[in-house]
Formats: structure tokens, sequence, C-alpha cells
């Protein structure tokens, strides 16, 4: 021992003063290596602390793009912390979802993703995501989507969540509906000589018109009945751009190729079509969101506004060559570095989304504000009463989807963006 401390050795033996600064002199001659020892100590504790935390916490990357989106994904967070307290779920909901060069979402970080099925085959081929386990049971006969396009290669890799396409919307009654192509609109519309006998349509953008022209391409070229056509995106095809310049001239002017409407930010043409202005529109099933939330909130007396009940819906006949009629499926896919105690968190998040009580709080009318409208990607709650006493179109839109074709393919975004974007200058003005 070192001689300091003997001048305490012969002190009293028993006496608290002298046992104090006994161990405060021990204290000095190795605080250093006591407080080493102590940081090492805690810096574990906060290692191995820090691990369990990102463990339990999940990041879902959340398709932004739904009525009334901040509310529906506050309350989903809510909901699932409160079923799953030792679970911390971050919901990312960015409004600029897809990079602006090649259409892949800009975060990579998440363990989750809300994927368009247009993004499907890059997000694979990137390897940015992983196939589900296959202990993972799902009931695929429920399954709105007959081309299961989330199953490649006999791996789950996405699992369908909501589906989309564009439809006509029109008054009841109006002959319009027993029209079967774009001549039979044509000669219905007649002389498109004002704006309430005109067809509503966006017509202005990259992914408006990529969309559109995917969808007339599809339905030109392709019949699945007898495996006949070809589905290449990546050459363009200047028939369907003729077909689209019809589609312009049953607008009423310049109205479908204006861009301060297009990004009007209160969904300017549905809302026109719920005031009158204009005989048929033409848009997603969630238009009808802002269709009836104009027609409730929106109108004022003298107004040719439209009544809730007076809207029916049809499919957008954009060829009488086929009866197939594309759309597009949003999937739920996990990030390929998932594992473990992870990914099995992130599996009871995708069954908590998929769940028949989320469905319903989705799509069931709320307090003053009118049903979303969204399309489940599963047959039965196109029939659910808690959602069809306030949402009375969903039948009709099941009759719609129920053989909807969907699709994937490699640089499928970007092709469509390039053609969209050409278009939205190449399109005809009036």
């Amino acid at each position: 021992m070192s001689p300091k401390f003997d001048q305490y050795r012969n002190k009293e033996k028993f006496s608290i003063y002298y046992f104090l600064k006994y161990n405060l002199a021990l204290w000095n001659q190795n605080q250093f290596i006591f407080m080493k020892q102590l940081i090492i100590f805690f810096g574990l504790i906060t290692l191995l602390s820090c691990k369990r935390t990102n463990q339990n916490t999940i990041v879902f990357h959340a398709y932004p793009f739904i009525p009334n989106a901040d509310k529906f994904y506050a309350e989903l967070e809510s909901d699932f912390k409160k079923q799953n307290p030792n679970i911390n779920l971050i919901i990312v909901k960015s409004d600029n979802y897809y990079d602006s060069a090649n259409g892949i979402i800009k975060d990579d970080t998440a363990d989750i993703y809300e994927l368009d099925c247009v993004l499907l085959q890059d997000f694979i081929d990137r390897n940015l995501i992983q196939p589900f386990p296959k202990t993972y049971s799902i009931d695929t006969s429920n399954w709105l989507e007959p081309d299961n396009v989330g199953i490649q290669e006999e791996s789950l890799y996405c699992v369908p969540h909501w589906l989309c396409s564009n439809f006509l919307f029109y008054k009841k009654g109006d002959k319009i509906k027993d029209s079967k192509n774009l001549d039979d609109i044509k000669k219905d519309l007649g002389k498109i000589s004002s704006l309430n006998k005109s067809l509503l349509i966006d017509l202005y953008g990259k992914s408006t018109l990529g969309e559109l022209y995917a969808e007339v391409n599809y339905c030109k070229n392709f019949n699945r009945a007898n495996s006949s056509g070809t589905l290449d995106f990546s050459i363009f095809d200047y028939e369907v751009e003729k077909i689209l310049n019809k589609i312009k001239s049953l607008t009423y002017k310049d109205w479908g190729r204006r861009k301060d409407f297009h990004d009007y930010k209160e969904a300017f043409y549905p809302r026109q079509f719920a005031k009158g202005n204009g005989r048929i529109f033409v848009g997603h099933s969630e238009s009808l969101y802002n269709i009836l939330d104009e027609i409730n909130n929106g109108c004022y007396e003298g107004e040719n506004c439209l009544q809730a009940d007076q809207i029916s819906v049809m499919r957008f006949p954009l060829s009488d060559k086929s009866d197939d009629y594309l759309g597009w499926m949003d999937g739920l896919s996990i990030n390929k570095n998932l594992s473990g105690q992870k990914l099995r968190n992130a599996i009871t998040f995708i069954n908590f989304l998929l769940s028949k009580k989320v469905y319903e709080e989705a799509l069931k009318k709320e307090a003053n504000c009118s049903p979303r409208y969204l399309l489940p990607a599963y047959k039965q709650y196109y029939f659910d009463r808690q959602i069809t006493d306030f949402a009375p179109l969903y039948p009709q839109f099941y009759e719609l989807v129920k053989s909807m074709n969907t699709i994937t393919n490699k640089n499928l975004c970007q092709d469509l963006r390039l053609f969209g974007d050409s278009l939205t200058i190449r399109i005809n003005k009036n």
C-alpha cells in the first residue's frame, strides 16, 4: 500500500471520521480508473438500449395522395401504438414522394413501403425490398387483383392494399351510360359549345398523362381473352397520342390543358363537376371525396350543384377493341435489411393496416367529412354495411374493378413519366 495510507493505520480503528478520510484518499488515487469503468458501463447500457429501441422502431413510408391523409395517418399511428405499446411506429408522409428523375421513391430508409405497382419491378431489381417470409399467411382468394403483380417468381414481394384507375362519373339517367367507346361519347356530347356539355378531365402533367397513356395503350393493344397484343411501354405509340387528342376534343376550350387547374390544391375538376360545370367527369374513385365535399360544404344557393344521390360511375371506355381495363395497385413491401424482431414488428404493423377495423375506419364516413372512396384490394369491403351505408357507390365500383388488370415492368414509371412529359407539350390545344 502507498505510504500516504500508513498514517491512517494507527488511528482509531473504528472512527467514522478516519474511515471516510481513508476512502476519500483511495478515491483520489483510483478515480481515473473508476471513471473509465463507469463510462464503459454506461456506454454499454446506452448501446444495448439503443439497439433495443432500434429493434422496436419501425418506419412506414406512407402513400400521401389520399383524401384527408393527415387525419387518417395520425389516427392510424395512435391506434397502433395503443395496441402495440412496445413498438415505436413512425409514419412518414411526404408530398415529394417520387424522385423527379426516375420516379423511384426518394426515401430508401423506410422499413415498410407503400408502393404503387408501377414501381414494384424496379424495387425488386434494385434489391430494395425482400420477399415476405414463407410462413406469412394471407388469403389470396379475396384479392381483387387478378394479375397478382406482387408475386414474382413464386415469392410475395408486395401485399395489395388499394386499387385505383380512371373512371367516368355522370348524372344518373344520362344516356352516356350506354356508351361503348370514345366515339359513342363524342356522339352523345355533340358539339362542345358550353362548359356544362363537356368532359371534365385533367390532361396536364407527366404523371397524369403518363398514367393515361398506359391505360389507353393497354386497352388499344392488349386483349386478355385471346392473349393478343403487345405491352411494350418502352417505345412511344403515336396511335395512343391520337386517342388522347380525341379525349381532349371532348373538353371545353382549354379546360383540360390548364396548368393552374392541374396545380390547384383543392382538386379543381371534381369540384367543378359537383357544381354542374361539366356533363361528365373522369378521375380516380377518391375524386368522389372532393365532389361530395363540394356538394356539402362549397355549393351556394343558386348554383346548379348536383345532389349526392344523383352521381353514378362507369368505366371510362378508352377503346372498343377490348373489355380489358388497366388499373394500379398500391401495396406494402418490406425493406431488404429487416430481420429478427424488427421484421416481426413490421409484419405486425402490416397485418394491422390490412385488418377489417382499419379498412372500415378508413372508408366509412366520419363526422363533418365525406367518405374517402378509396378502393380496397379485397372484395368483402365493397359490400360491408359499415362502409356502404355511408358510401353507396362501392357495389358499383366492385363491378368495375373485379376484373381490372394491373402491371409492373422494369423502368415502367420512368418511361411513363418521360412520355407524359412529352405529351404535356405535344397534345394539341383547342
